[in-house]
């Protein structure tokens, strides 16, 4: 005997194909009938939805991943003026400068590298700087010329000195041992 014969019979001939194509077309219908008969808001309440999910991902991405920071001081001129604005990876060196964070990319601090970074002195201002020494490193300015661990560094590329004169006070450094877990950094523009 043929389970068909018990099979309850919706319309058509039971081996037909005939009743499925009824209740699929049903259900594509009521699937139209479900988008154009969506409620419709009013414009601004569209545009308040937008602002709203935009504003999460901002603050999302502004507090875990990036960071925007303005430039206040011309300590960095004339690689970054006075009221440039940066985009910086918060993470690029860890979480606190020590630990990578898993699945985001991360490396080392490497000499050159420009930094954002809390001032020791007063934590509520961020000071941007280029990386010069790392721990361990010796540190020395002389006659405007830098030298780390004894031999000289070619900054020309992005040290600027405006001023020609030679000022003892501003124009040497007398040498600097980088203490372990620390770093060493400096303006771009040196006068």
């Amino acid at each position: 005997m043929s389970s068909d014969r018990y099979r309850p019979k919706i319309g058509g001939h039971p081996h037909s194909s005939q009743p499925r194509r009824a209740l699929r077309h049903l259900g594509r219908r009521a699937k139209m009938r479900a988008m154009t008969e969506r409620r419709h808001h009013p414009i601004w309440r569209e545009y308040l939805e937008a602002l709203l999910v935009a504003g999460l991902f901002l603050g999302f991405t502004n507090t875990f991943v990036l960071k925007t920071f303005y430039i206040p001081s011309g300590s960095m001129e004339d690689t970054l003026q006075v009221g440039d604005h940066l985009i910086v990876n918060r993470y690029i060196y860890g979480l606190d400068g020590s630990r990578p964070v898993p699945l985001l990319p991360s490396r080392e601090p490497r000499r050159a590298d420009v930094v954002v970074f809390r001032s020791p002195q007063d934590p509520g201002i961020d000071l941007v700087k280029r990386l010069i020494g790392l721990p361990g490193d010796r540190v020395e300015m002389r006659e405007k010329r830098l030298f780390v661990n004894g031999e000289e560094v070619h900054d020309e590329t992005f040290a600027v000195h405006k001023d020609p004169r030679y000022i003892r006070s501003r124009d040497d450094l007398a040498q600097v041992v980088v203490p372990p877990g620390r770093y060493y950094f400096l303006g771009d523009n040196r006068d």
